[in-house]
């Protein structure tokens, strides 16, 4: 008899070769025969962790990890826009401070 059971995970580093910082993300959900739920994503950055726990015990709360989910990939998707413009401030910035 099979046990219906689900494991899933990844993790990856978010820093380019050569930046030496231990930054990285890292997601694991799994379903245990018994009907146990775990879900998690981490980030870790230097010495900061933040972990999100996702829930799917029912579809009120899955819908509810999903919403998670989708505002974090918004809010990250608007940092990623507006750092071009974050970036050309601070170089004016720079450049005024160099003529005083």
């Amino acid at each position: 008899m099979s046990e219906d059971k689900f494991n899933e995970g990844g993790r990856d580093f978010l820093n380019r070769p050569g930046f030496h910082e231990d930054a990285s993300i890292a997601w694991i959900l799994s379903v245990s025969s018994s009907g146990y739920f775990n879900g998690s994503i981490s980030f870790r950055d230097c010495s900061e962790n933040i972990c999100l726990e996702l829930n799917v015990h029912n579809d009120e709360w899955y819908d509810n990890s999903i919403d998670k989910i989708d505002k974090i990939i918004t809010h990250l998707k608007e940092v990623k826009k507006q750092l071009p413009r974050a970036r050309r401030a601070l170089q004016k910035a720079k450049a005024k401070a160099k003529k005083k």
